[in-house]
């Protein structure tokens, strides 16, 4: 038997396409998707001719926030971790490694744009055919209402990702008092 080598401290002589790492049904080709719908000039405005240090981009921390929620609330640490350890997130963070501050910053102002976000990734979602809605019948009662089977489906879904984001904020908090300034990401 032949053994291949151990090439962990190969260079690469072009730059990777993490794209090629990902499976092609990876929910972050979504979430990627989704943000790139959206319109981020007013948010961006905000930033612009302002001194000081570069502002990491809104989309980009929209997109890796929004990947947080789907997979269940990530607190602003366990973010910062994933952009640095996860190629899916590596990838909607294009490269860049916020720091968990800047994440929990990003939470707390900008609640208006994460749930027009979570808006617009249902109805995207409802249009490609990705939530399946179906009948149910208990007996032939009819009931009058004002809702809809739509609208009730995109209530629940709505409030799960706004669940989640609110535990990922209160694990912030937690994890604040814990760790103090430290990002608890690193080897003791």
């Amino acid at each position: 038997m032949v053994l291949r080598d151990d090439t962990i401290n190969q260079q690469l002589l072009v730059p990777l396409d993490l794209r090629n790492l990902i499976p092609k049904d990876h929910p972050c080709y979504f979430i990627k998707n989704v943000v790139d719908t959206m319109d981020f000039t007013e948010v961006h405005k905000k930033f612009q001719g302002k001194p000081g240090e570069s502002a990491y981009s809104r989309a980009m921390l929209l997109r890796v926030v929004l990947m947080g929620a789907y997979d269940g609330g990530l607190s602003s640490r366990q973010l910062e971790e994933q952009v640095n350890t996860n190629i899916a997130y590596m990838y909607l963070a294009g490269m860049q490694k916020p720091d968990f501050r800047t994440f929990a910053r990003f939470k707390e102002q900008n609640r208006e744009l994460i749930d027009q976000a979570f808006k617009k990734s249902v109805e995207i979602a409802k249009e490609e055919g990705l939530i399946k809605l179906h009948q149910i019948g208990f007996d032939g009662t009819k009931i009058k209402a004002k809702s809809s089977l739509n609208n009730i489906t995109n209530k629940k879904q709505l409030k799960t990702l706004r669940e989640n984001i609110e535990r990922s904020m209160e694990l912030d908090k937690e994890e604040d008092e814990l760790f103090g300034d430290e990002s608890g990401n690193s080897v003791p």
